[in-house]
């Protein structure tokens, strides 16, 4: 299984984050990243990419762009680029 951390950020849960009761008593708890599965159009590679990204991170793609983004955290896009499959084969007329 997967751990559960953006593709691009490498943003993670927080594990020491802390529950305090009614009490005042403090015990450990996990605060879990929000991830999200989403397909982005990369530009500077022409291609789709099906990245797992927090939602922290959607919203600087939006500002800045997917490919700035991924050069400023030194990550390989091409790593995630989905296949588009074959190419069509070129159609032959008989004249």
């Amino acid at each position: 299984m997967r751990e559960r951390k953006c593709d691009i950020t490498g943003t993670r849960q927080n594990s020491k984050a802390m529950a305090v009761s009614k009490s005042n008593v403090h015990t450990h708890r996990v605060q879990h990243v929000n991830l999200q599965t989403k397909k982005l159009w990369w530009e500077e590679g022409n291609k789709m990419v099906k990245v797992r990204v927090s939602t922290r991170t959607l919203k600087t793609i939006a500002r800045k762009g997917l490919g700035k983004l991924a050069k400023e955290y030194n990550v390989d896009l091409n790593k995630f680029a989905i296949s588009s499959g074959s190419a069509p084969a070129p159609v032959e007329t008989v004249a």
